[in-house]
């Protein structure tokens, strides 16, 4: 009787162990920030309009600052933005309007532009995307 008992113990536990496992629709925890669905939205309504190739905004042209695809924004990533650390992040710092040249403090979007700044769920997403490595995802 107790050989019985630990063969069908045994064969229970080998049916759960083969048994297929559900695949999760989302890999991605709740809580992980997506450079495409999270943060490239807000940049191309908030920065695309004068940060793109194509715009009357001269000094953005002339500067090269384009924040209109994820490689331009990714080509920030070591200088403007530092992976895992937004409050050293020179992007972070103009977005949250704390960022200062000089005597000047320097933010975006800038004013009379007709666009509103970041709100504050927005630059939570963004330093946590910064916190979380600032990743290609």
């Amino acid at each position: 009787m107790r050989t019985l008992f630990v063969v069908l113990l045994g064969v229970i536990i080998l049916i759960g162990a083969c048994a297929p496992k559900e695949e999760s629709v989302s890999e991605k925890p709740k809580d992980m920030v997506s450079l495409e669905n999270d943060i490239m939205p807000v940049i191309g309504g908030k920065c695309g309009s004068c940060h793109r190739r194509e715009t009357v905004y001269k000094k953005a042209v002339v500067n090269g600052i384009f924040y209109e695809t994820e490689e331009d924004i990714l080509g920030f990533v070591g200088t403007d933005i530092i992976p895992g650390k937004p409050e050293e992040s020179r992007l972070f710092g103009v977005l949250n309007q704390t960022y200062k040249v000089g005597e000047s403090q320097m933010f975006m979007p800038h004013a009379g532009t007709g666009i509103e700044a970041w709100s504050k769920e927005e630059l939570e997403h963004f330093a946590n995307w910064v916190k979380q490595g600032a990743k290609d995802n």
